[in-house]
Protein backbone atom coordinates (compact mmCIF):
# COMPACT_ATOMS: atom_id res chain seq x y z
CA UNK A 1 0.00 0.00 0.00
CA UNK A 2 2.83 2.64 1.06
CA UNK A 3 4.57 1.28 -2.35
CA UNK A 4 1.73 2.10 -4.49
CA UNK A 5 0.82 5.66 -2.62
CA UNK A 6 4.61 6.64 -3.47
CA UNK A 7 4.29 5.72 -7.12
CA UNK A 8 0.97 7.39 -8.03
CA UNK A 9 2.87 10.84 -6.13
CA UNK A 10 6.05 9.82 -8.46
CA UNK A 11 4.19 9.77 -11.45
CA UNK A 12 1.75 13.47 -10.39
CA UNK A 13 5.04 15.01 -9.55
CA UNK A 14 6.62 13.64 -13.44
CA UNK A 15 3.43 14.79 -14.79
CA UNK A 16 3.19 18.16 -13.17
CA UNK A 17 6.68 18.74 -13.95
CA UNK A 18 6.18 17.93 -17.57
CA UNK A 19 3.47 20.02 -18.09
CA UNK A 20 4.78 22.96 -16.84
CA UNK A 21 4.78 22.77 -12.91
CA UNK A 22 2.11 24.11 -10.41
CA UNK A 23 0.67 26.83 -12.02
CA UNK A 24 -2.10 27.74 -10.00
CA UNK A 25 0.28 28.21 -6.90
CA UNK A 26 0.91 31.62 -5.76
CA UNK A 27 4.24 33.85 -5.84
CA UNK A 28 6.02 32.81 -2.67
CA UNK A 29 6.76 35.30 -0.10
CA UNK A 30 9.98 36.27 1.51
CA UNK A 31 13.16 37.95 0.94
CA UNK A 32 14.84 36.92 -2.53
CA UNK A 33 18.19 35.89 -0.72
CA UNK A 34 18.36 34.07 2.62
CA UNK A 35 19.14 35.67 5.79
CA UNK A 36 22.55 34.28 6.98
CA UNK A 37 22.58 34.99 10.37
CA UNK A 38 19.98 33.17 11.40
CA UNK A 39 21.28 30.24 8.85
CA UNK A 40 24.48 30.63 11.29
CA UNK A 41 22.06 30.41 14.74
CA UNK A 42 19.75 27.88 13.70
CA UNK A 43 23.14 25.55 12.77
CA UNK A 44 24.95 26.52 15.72
CA UNK A 45 21.90 24.96 17.23
CA UNK A 46 21.80 21.80 15.73
CA UNK A 47 26.09 21.16 16.30
CA UNK A 48 25.75 22.30 19.25
CA UNK A 49 22.95 19.88 20.18
CA UNK A 50 24.90 16.87 18.34
CA UNK A 51 28.08 17.75 20.17
CA UNK A 52 26.73 18.12 23.59
CA UNK A 53 23.94 15.82 23.72
CA UNK A 54 25.91 13.03 25.64
CA UNK A 55 27.73 15.45 27.69
CA UNK A 56 24.57 17.76 29.17
CA UNK A 57 21.98 15.51 28.54
CA UNK A 58 19.11 15.00 25.96
CA UNK A 59 16.67 17.82 27.88
CA UNK A 60 19.84 20.67 27.91
CA UNK A 61 20.91 19.65 24.89
CA UNK A 62 17.71 19.81 22.85
CA UNK A 63 16.79 23.31 25.38
CA UNK A 64 19.79 24.71 23.69
CA UNK A 65 18.91 23.58 20.78
CA UNK A 66 15.67 25.45 20.83
CA UNK A 67 16.97 28.73 21.99
CA UNK A 68 19.52 28.88 19.63
CA UNK A 69 17.10 28.18 16.59
CA UNK A 70 14.64 30.75 18.33
CA UNK A 71 17.61 33.05 17.61
CA UNK A 72 17.69 32.94 14.31
CA UNK A 73 14.15 32.73 13.91
CA UNK A 74 13.74 36.26 15.24
CA UNK A 75 17.25 37.15 13.65
CA UNK A 76 15.71 36.60 10.22
CA UNK A 77 11.99 38.58 11.15
CA UNK A 78 14.17 41.37 12.25
CA UNK A 79 13.44 41.25 16.07
CA UNK A 80 16.68 40.93 17.47
CA UNK A 81 15.85 40.86 21.30
CA UNK A 82 19.33 39.84 22.97
CA UNK A 83 18.15 40.11 26.44
CA UNK A 84 19.07 37.97 29.17
CA UNK A 85 15.06 37.59 30.05
CA UNK A 86 14.47 36.25 26.24
CA UNK A 87 17.31 34.04 25.95
CA UNK A 88 15.89 32.64 29.29
CA UNK A 89 11.94 32.11 28.65
CA UNK A 90 13.80 30.57 25.07
CA UNK A 91 15.69 28.59 27.02
CA UNK A 92 13.00 27.60 29.39
CA UNK A 93 10.55 26.58 26.63
CA UNK A 94 13.10 24.35 25.00
CA UNK A 95 13.81 22.19 28.26
CA UNK A 96 9.70 22.49 28.87
CA UNK A 97 9.34 20.48 25.16
CA UNK A 98 12.47 18.38 25.48
CA UNK A 99 11.59 17.01 29.01
CA UNK A 100 7.96 15.15 27.85
CA UNK A 101 9.48 13.62 25.03
CA UNK A 102 12.30 12.12 27.07
CA UNK A 103 10.04 11.18 28.98
CA UNK A 104 7.75 9.56 26.56
CA UNK A 105 11.05 7.83 24.84
CA UNK A 106 12.67 6.44 28.00
CA UNK A 107 9.59 4.86 29.91
CA UNK A 108 7.06 4.51 27.07
CA UNK A 109 9.27 3.31 24.21
CA UNK A 110 12.20 2.24 26.45
CA UNK A 111 14.18 3.88 24.11
CA UNK A 112 17.52 5.07 25.88
CA UNK A 113 18.30 8.82 25.38
CA UNK A 114 21.36 10.52 27.00
CA UNK A 115 20.90 11.85 30.63
CA UNK A 116 22.86 13.94 32.59
CA UNK A 117 22.24 12.14 35.28
CA UNK A 118 21.12 8.06 36.43
CA UNK A 119 17.66 8.86 37.68
CA UNK A 120 15.74 9.61 34.40
CA UNK A 121 14.34 12.72 34.73
CA UNK A 122 17.32 15.04 33.61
Amino acid sequence: MVGLALLACGVFLIREALTGGFRLMEEPSGAEQGHWPGFVWVSAGLLANAALITRIGFVLSCGLCFMLAVRGFKSAEGKGDRSPLSWGIDLMIGMAIAAPVYWMFGKLLAISLPGLTDTGWI
